[in-house]
């Protein structure tokens, strides 16, 4: 004859299928999960645009120069996010601050010779165009 399970053990088993199940309908559809993403930042909200874009512009800005990075439309919250993120994602370059600390920094705007706008262009333009592609622009400003 068997023995019939504790109460505490089917408990602990129905909670444990809940859960499982809960996940499980949670997941992503199948081709997602094993799809390669094409940034680390794929399933992280605007992660992957923002690294999409500075890595294309880091190819079309030659190293030791200043950069500064403005959302379009301007947003000081999302100008520290993509400050911090070129600082990673533009080596050899000098990144200037649009926005630190989610506080407008403009002192430090006309110091830059090259400015990466994210999201549509703005009108008036910072300078010559140098590349517009999906996410954003470029632009260099004249020499001094």
């Amino acid at each position: 004859m068997r023995a019939a399970l504790p109460r505490e053990l089917a408990i602990l088993l129905a909670g444990s299928v809940v859960l499982a199940g809960w996940s499980a309908v949670r997941l992503p559809p199948a081709a997602e999960i094993f799809r390669r993403p094409q940034t680390p930042y794929d399933r992280s909200g605007s992660g992957a645009a923002d690294f999409r874009f500075l890595t294309e512009a880091a190819s079309r800005i030659p190293r030791r120069t200043s950069v500064i990075v403005w959302s379009e439309p301007r947003d000081p919250t999302r100008e520290t996010t993509l400050y911090i993120s070129a600082v990673a994602l533009l080596p050899g370059r000098r990144v200037l601050p649009a926005a630190q600390w989610n506080i407008p920094t403009p002192e430090w705007e006309a110091e830059a010779q090259y400015v990466l706008v994210f999201g549509p262009s703005p009108h008036p333009s910072p300078g010559e165009s140098v590349a517009v592609f999906p996410g954003g622009s470029i632009f260099r400003r004249p020499s001094r």
